[in-house]
């Protein structure tokens, strides 16, 4: 049966041969599929006077395994890519809003509390209206003028502290915040 690639023996072999390649980490082996190939032979060695049709249903039993391996290693497989898409998509952001906010502070001196804010939480905001909206969106837009008034409202000038009404910024921070 060995010359005859379509005996199905030989299949049955070849197949029980592929699959054991993934178990020579013990310590990390599919214990389910282990016991299940060990059953597959069992029924064969058991079943040996039904000659080729045990060997074929071993066969197809243990393509089957196989089969379902493979599916999982892909789903597996295709998780792990989307994490990482996804992690890629949330460090832009985070380097987006980040240098957002660096390029509106520029040249200017803040109070240490706003700029901690803008730098921390606040860049969470940007971060996650680019995720949820785009940076092309009108709310990115309407979150970009708000960081503006923040850095505005947080500008140290030569008579102190610039106080500006503050009510409808208060607001618009607390509202954004709540995203966080």
């Amino acid at each position: 049966f060995f010359e005859n690639k379509d005996h199905p023996a030989r299949k049955l072999f070849d197949l029980i041969a592929k699959t054991s390649m993934t178990w020579l980490d013990v310590v990390n082996r599919d214990e389910k599929l282990y016991s299940s190939i060990v059953n597959i032979v069992s029924d064969i060695s058991d079943n040996s006077d039904n000659g080729s049709q045990a060997l074929q249903t071993g066969y197809e039993e243990t393509n089957r395994l196989l089969q379902t391996l493979i599916k999982k290693a892909e789903s597996i497989e295709r998780r792990q890519i989307d994490i990482a898409k996804g992690k890629e998509r949330l460090d832009l952001a985070r380097t987006r809003a980040e240098e957002t906010i660096d390029n509106l502070i520029s040249g200017r001196v803040l109070t240490p509390y706003t700029k901690s804010m803008l730098l921390n939480s606040w860049a969470d905001v940007l971060m996650l209206t680019e995720l949820r909206h785009g940076n092309e969106s009108s709310t990115w837009r309407s979150m970009e003028e708000t960081t503006e008034c923040i850095i505005a409202a947080g500008v140290v000038s030569t008579e102190g502290i610039h106080h500006k009404p503050a009510l409808e910024l208060t607001a618009r921070i607390q509202e954004s915040l709540q995203m966080v």
